[in-house]
């Protein structure tokens, strides 16, 4: 049975949320709603959702009515006025499936795309000791619902048990979990509601599902609760704010329209692996006159399709030590390529690389010079403060892609504190691991902290502004 505390959450948007054109604004439906409601079909026939088949992504492919019935869960569509599925007239979904066909484009790997991104370490390093079978997995919304979600580094301890789910009805996707955190036998325990960014879906070798996290149990027992009126996800500061807490980055199908900001803040995770695409002064490269879709995966603004063999993905960012700057980008061709030469495409989720920018010594192999780092290995650092007192080890990394430099880190010091990339001294990581903070232990506690409170966000420009602050206290 699915259950969840966060019932008082409407099928349709609050009065925080942004209009009701669905094909706009994501449209939030808990699973105890979903699995309530009839589907009608252009028939008029009524059919009650039984359940609905996912991927690891979250991406939802199939609907199971309780006649037996399966279909595609792109034949429906949301009716906010009934506050129910309907079923599409083939115009509908004719018309639904250019439109999702064009953004699926436009988002590149961003869009329902389970990798390494989920998180500041790869699902498949040194960090997370599970072994998985490769190929893409589909599972049913009651398999996932009273998993455990396990922590990452163990694969033992259970951080949390899933204990319902919200999906975005206008795209499809699996968008949050709830978890039961504490308690005795269910009695007393908190509802946390977890972006699906902030947790990996696993298949191991036998078939078993497993669930993982990068988060602490403490960072998760801190975790807001789900509420009303301003603290629902109906309110896009809200889901800011879990975004920032949990260290992940906006959905892509969030409305960008949430906020005025546009500050181009993102997780390190969302840099590496993205997309590169080669650029001559500046435009992308494109082809008009091909049809294959194997080799083509994005579009430029006009339409236009660019070829894959023009592409190419972020390995790592390569930081200098004496400044702690990122000078140069390693490309997963191998190619080490300056930070300048890249520009971050913000509609598309991507960067262009201006390939008349480049120079012989561009390629060199500077990444492994002894004065240099990959921003990647900052996950595993120990931070201390400017005494030599440790303080605790770096939660998360944010890049500027408009100035093309990190910008902040977040560190686990009596809560998530956010600080300027600016005060962190990199000098002697290499050899030591360590980071050093240029301000006194306590001095820490006074940095602002992403707590999930509403306005606590990296895309709040007041809150980045107290941050800001924080080299003031030198």
């Amino acid at each position: 049975m699915f259950t969840t505390t966060t019932a008082a959450l409407a099928l349709g948007v609050s009065a925080f949320a942004a209009p009701t054109d669905v094909d706009t604004y994501p449209v939030y439906i808990s699973s105890e709603k979903l699995l309530d409601l009839t589907v009608m079909d252009a028939n008029g026939m009524r059919e009650e959702i039984r359940d609905i088949v996912v991927d690891e992504s979250g991406a939802i492919h199939e609907v199971i009515f309780e006649s037996g019935a399966v279909g595609s869960f792109e034949q429906l569509r949301w009716d906010a006025d009934g506050k129910t599925f309907r079923a599409r007239t083939p115009d509908e979904l004719d018309a639904y499936r250019a439109k999702r066909k064009q953004e699926m484009h436009s988002y590149g790997n961003a869009w329902r795309i389970n990798d390494s991104k989920r998180g500041m370490h790869d699902s498949k390093g040194s960090k997370d000791g599970v072994k998985r079978h490769q190929e893409p997995c589909k599972m049913m919304l009651s398999t996932i619902v009273g998993l455990d979600i396990h922590d990452a580094t163990t694969n033992d301890e259970a951080l949390g048990s899933v204990g319902g789910a919200f999906i975005d009805a206008r795209s499809g996707s699996l968008a949050y979990l709830t978890t039961s955190i504490g308690g005795v036998l269910g009695i007393g325990a908190e509802s946390k509601v977890v972006p699906l960014d902030a947790v990996q879906f696993n298949r191991l070798d036998d078939g078993e599902f497993i669930l993982t996290s990068n988060l602490t149990k403490s960072r998760l027992e801190r975790a807001p609760t789900l509420g009303d009126g301003s603290e629902s996800l109906d309110n896009p500061p809200y889901r800011d704010s879990l975004y920032s807490y949990f260290g992940v980055d906006r959905a892509p199908y969030d409305p960008r329209e949430s906020t005025e900001d546009r500050s181009g803040i993102v997780t390190l995770a969302k840099v590496i692996g993205a997309t590169v695409v080669k650029t001559a002064n500046g435009e992308p490269v494109v082809q008009q006159d091909t049809d294959d879709e194997e080799n083509t995966r994005v579009r430029d603004r006009f339409g236009m399709r660019r070829k894959g063999e023009n592409e190419d993905s972020i390995a790592n960012l390569v930081l200098d030590l004496e400044s702690g700057n990122v000078n140069d980008v390693l490309l997963e061709s191998g190619a080490v390529v300056p930070i300048a030469s890249l520009k971050w495409n913000a509609e598309e989720e991507c960067f262009y690389l201006n390939e008349s920018q480049l120079t012989d010594s561009s390629t060199a192999g500077r990444a492994g010079d002894q004065g240099r780092l990959l921003a990647s290995s900052v996950a595993d650092m120990t931070v201390l403060a400017n005494d030599g007192s440790s303080v605790s080890g770096v939660e998360d990394l944010y890049f500027n892609t408009q100035e093309r430099k990190l910008a902040y880190v977040t560190v686990d010091h009596d809560g998530v504190r956010v600080l300027p990339w600016s005060l962190i001294d990199v000098k002697s990581a290499n050899a030591s691991k360590e980071l050093t903070v240029k301000l006194p232990k306590s001095a820490l506690a006074n940095a602002p902290e992403l707590d999930g409170s509403v306005g606590a966000s990296l895309y709040s420009p007041v809150f980045r502004e107290r941050v800001a602050k924080m080299t003031t206290q030198r």
